[in-house]
């Protein structure tokens, strides 16, 4: 079932996102929330000005899914939130290309474990989760690249 979240929940929402990767985001639109009766709760943001009777997967855009208490962005989600955001980790053009293939990276330098909004360039990539040295790969199936590559 859709539901579009309350102002206050919104608020809570744009604040948590703003904490959890050091971010001064700004949302403009509906936020909708696909309830699942599993442990995670999907986002979508919607611009548009009626929310049309359609399956969720059919409006606006998969913002980023909440798992117990931690906030997941979709690639999409992600791009919106890198524009401010400064728990962030730059990848090289090789790392990036066994993000985008569905492999996890060796980044060399400790990071706090936690999630992390993946940029090469100015371009967002999506999100890694970071665990010691690696960046273990958010990249859903659907959206990786078709060549393989060995681990880093």
């Amino acid at each position: 079932m859709l539901r579009k979240l309350k102002k206050e929940e919104k608020d809570l929402l744009i604040k948590d996102i703003n904490q959890q990767y050091d971010s001064c985001l700004e949302v403009d639109g509906l936020f909708l929330s696909k309830d699942e009766k599993r442990e995670s709760i999907k986002i979508f943001l919607y611009t548009g000005e009626r929310i049309p009777d359609v399956p969720a997967e059919w409006t606006g855009i998969h913002f980023c899914t909440i798992k117990e208490g931690v906030i997941i962005p979709s690639i999409e989600g992600a791009q919106y939130i890198g524009q401010t955001a400064n728990k962030v980790i730059e990848l090289d053009y090789e790392q990036a290309k066994y993000v985008m293939s569905g492999r996890d990276v060796d980044i060399g330098e400790e990071k706090e474990k936690g999630y992390y909004i993946l940029l090469n360039g100015d371009a967002v990539m999506g999100v890694g989760l970071a665990e010691n040295k690696k960046i273990m790969n958010m990249t859903p199936k659907s959206r990786r690249t078709l060549q393989q590559y060995r681990t880093i």
